[in-house]
């Protein structure tokens, strides 16, 4: 029982020093595997920096998030051509702030050779 206790307070007292420095600034920063991009216009991900700031320095610059979506993408698909362009997926939810409207898009998948835009606007009416 003894043995027991002491080996527990070994390891509270180990908790008790490996918890702060798991949480010092300096082991985050050193663990961290990509490139930061800092912009007060915004938030843009992508997994290349470089098409990170595009995305951001559009939104700097009063684009909207279509806009920096877009910016974001041509850069992707200089960057990484085999994972962005066309062929790929795209699922997206946008807020216009202006008029306080929601829409998604869903373009994945094929669409049919002789599919109409028209019937595709009646189909989602309803």
């Amino acid at each position: 029982m003894k043995k027991h206790l002491l080996v527990l307070i070994i390891l509270a007292a180990c908790a008790g020093f490996a918890v702060p420095v798991l949480r010092s600034e300096k082991l985050m920063t050193w663990s961290q595997g990509r490139s930061m991009v800092v912009s007060q216009g915004g938030i843009v991900a992508a997994e290349q920096s470089l098409a990170s700031a595009a995305g951001a320095s559009i939104l700097a610059k009063g684009g909207s998030a279509a806009d920096a979506a877009i910016a974001t993408s041509a850069v992707m698909g200089v960057m990484q051509p085999m994972m962005n362009g066309m062929g790929g997926d795209l699922f997206a939810i946008e807020y216009h702030a202006k008029t306080g409207k929601v829409s998604g898009l869903n373009a994945s998948g094929w669409s049919p050779a002789g599919r109409d835009p028209a019937r595709g606007k009646a189909d989602s009416a309803g």
